[in-house]
Formats: C-alpha cells, structure tokens, sequence
C-alpha cells in the first residue's frame, strides 16, 4: 500500500493516529449486507512504521463471521485517511492462517527477540512496535514499543492458543 496526496506526492500516515485524525492510516474492512448494511474494520498489525517512499504490508488476522458468510453480498474496502489522500494497493489477497504450533511448555508464544520475529506481538492501543538492537542481560535484540499516545498503551504478546490452553489450576505465574 501506498498513500499519495491530491498532488501525487508520497505520503506518510501514523498508525498511531486515531481513525478521524488527518494522518491517520488507512483501515481494512468489509462492508456486507444481510437485509442491512453491516461494517467490520481492522486495524492494520504489521509491526512497521509506514513509509511513503516505500510498500507498506498491511496485515491482519480476522475470524469470518457467521453474518459476513453468510451475507447476500459483500465488500472489501479500506476507509480513511484524510479526504484528497489517495490509496494505492496492489497484490490484495486473503489467505487462511495457520497459527505457529503451540508449545503449552512454553506459555509466552514468541518472548525472545532473538529470534528475528514479531510472530505473537501486537500493539497495545496507539504506537509501533519492532525489534531493536541491544537486548537484556547481553543479548543482540529486545521489542520495544514507540510513538505510545496513551498511558495504557504498550506491547502485548500471545500467551497460548485456546484449543491448547492449560486448566487454570495448573497455570502459575
């Protein structure tokens, strides 16, 4: 994805920007009708900042829910930014998720930056989140969050999956 100004010059959105801001970034979603018109939007959960000079991913995990599958027709769309901002896409395409095998050894499915992957983290509210160099206790990388516009705002990891979570008696943390 691209964003382009009335003028056709490059133009860079913060995704930490609510939805009615001006630079605001774009949203996924879907419009469907079921008898009614009906809207679901996503946020937008690749890790990068976005930057005019280049493709940006766009990526999210969604469930299809019964009323979209079932709907009598249906919409992909993305809404936003300010008025006279183009959007400019290219490859669109949905594919089924498969989520990393679960380790119920291992409750916090991706907490070391060691490996290269953002595969479980996701921002918390407003922000970027990424990997950067110089890690705790001597390691080479640690995730950090930036461009936080809240107090709650803050990284968060996937636990476990439900299909492989552990009764909670014998969680302990």
């Amino acid at each position: 994805m691209k964003l382009l100004t009335a003028n056709g010059d490059p133009f860079d959105c913060l995704k930490s920007q609510g939805y009615a801001d001006p630079l605001a970034c774009p949203l996924f979603g879907f419009e469907f009708n079921n008898g009614g018109t009906q809207t679901a939007y996503y946020g937008n959960e690749d890790p990068t900042i976005f930057n005019s000079t280049v493709w940006n991913s766009y990526s999210v995990v969604f469930t299809v829910s019964n009323a979209l599958a079932n709907a009598q027709s249906a919409f992909f769309m993305l809404t936003g930014p300010a008025p006279n901002i183009g959007i400019v896409v290219d490859r669109v395409s949905f594919d089924e998720y498969t989520p990393p095998q679960a380790n119920c050894n291992q409750i916090v499915q991706n907490g070391n930056a060691e490996t290269g992957t953002m595969t479980g983290w996701k921002v918390n509210g407003g922000g970027h989140i990424g990997i950067i160099s110089g890690g705790d206790n001597g390691s080479a990388h640690a995730y950090a969050q930036t461009s936080r516009t809240g107090r709650h705002f803050g990284p968060k990891v996937r636990l476990f999956y439900i299909e492989d979570s552990l009764p909670v008696d014998l969680i302990k943390v």
